[in-house]
């Protein structure tokens, strides 16, 4: 079996989005592993936080607030490809500090099987919920 583990690096140079968008609702089923997808809103938009102006370089993975896994479509390819099951992918676009769209390729990988802080003492942690092989 493969396993990845996806972390934080830190670097201050890479987008952080500090702002939930307001016409997300049911927030927190998204961490709970119920599906969103029939109804979701078009327009969600992150922005780039302005606490953060050097912020600026977007990643495969979008820090963010609430712990969503906020990915770009090339991660969301590697996640297709390695077999993972269970997921369904929310597209969101990214908007700049000038409130420009910087990329319209993100989604929220939103797992309906999680795995919680338990599972890091089994080695298999992909991150703090999500295992996949």
């Amino acid at each position: 079996m493969k396993y990845f583990v996806l972390k934080e690096t830190g670097d201050e140079t890479n987008v952080y989005v500090d702002t939930i968008p307001s016409n997300i609702e049911d927030k927190y089923q998204l961490l709970k592993g119920i599906s969103r997808l029939d109804g979701w809103p078009i327009d969600i938009s992150f922005q780039f936080s302005d606490d953060r102006p050097e912020g600026m370089t977007l990643t495969d993975y979008v820090e963010n607030p609430s712990n969503w896994l906020i990915i770009s479509t090339r991660f969301k390819k590697v996640l297709e490809e390695s077999g993972a099951q269970y997921i369904e992918y929310l597209p969101v676009q990214i908007k700049n500090h000038k409130g420009r769209i910087a990329s319209k390729d993100y989604w929220i990988a939103n797992f309906f099987i999680l795995c919680n802080k338990q599972c890091s003492r089994l080695g298999h942690m992909a991150t703090n919920r999500i295992l996949f092989q």
